[in-house]
């Protein structure tokens, strides 16, 4: 079982932990390592990095070994989500925080006539962006990119023409900036010249 410690919560709490938990000096701890949970007791927020404590009970034998886990920050916010409209399906999207992700978010709403090719759509955008140093020509299935051979928003689903095997190939490298959250395989029905809307949720 994993939890964390927040910097906010003081490491001189003292609990008793009945039913077989152990006696602890430490900050407070996550309510889900013991059988019942101190009233009053807060969720921690703002975790950091803590090493492995072994854990005993009375006596010297061994109980649990208790580690605590470092968590990276999270957009629970949903700031940084999108819905894409295209032949009648709205999708939901996830954009990454990086260069390209953060132009596209400042040009929103946006919109265009699909193309497509293969299993994926383009069209072009408003945004005129270089190859970044991460950009690549394999990707997967639901990832958002911008091409900039074409300064287009590329919306992959599935192989294209220039796929080999399994794989989902552009047909240069592109800048990935989201993830389509939903099932993108309703794609297929989106036909040539079909609107596509992609806004903020």
């Amino acid at each position: 079982m994993s939890s964390v410690i927040s910097q906010k919560e003081p490491i001189n709490a003292l609990w008793r932990i009945k039913k077989g938990c152990v006696r602890m000096h430490l900050g407070r701890l996550d309510p889900r390592i013991c059988r019942r949970r101190p009233a009053g007791f807060p969720i921690p927020n703002e975790p950091i990095d803590a090493p492995t404590i072994p854990l005993t009970i009375p006596g010297g034998r061994p109980y649990n070994k208790y580690r605590i886990v470092p968590r990276g920050p999270m957009d629970v916010s949903g700031k940084r989500r999108i819905l894409i409209g295209a032949g009648g399906l709205s999708l939901r999207a996830e954009i990454y925080e990086n260069e390209t992700g953060d132009a596209i978010l400042e040009r929103l709403p946006i919109t265009g006539r699909a193309n497509r090719w293969g299993e994926e759509i383009y069209f072009s955008i408003p945004v005129s962006l270089p190859c970044a140093p991460d950009a690549r020509a394999i990707v997967r299935k639901g990832e958002l990119a911008y091409w900039p051979d074409g300064n287009a928003l590329c919306i992959f689903f599935g192989k294209t023409p220039s796929s080999r095997g399994d794989e989902i190939r552009a047909a240069s490298p592109v800048n990935i900036f989201g993830m389509i959250i939903d099932d993108p395989t309703g794609l297929t029905a989106v036909d040539d010249g079909s609107p596509v809307t992609v806004d903020r949720a």
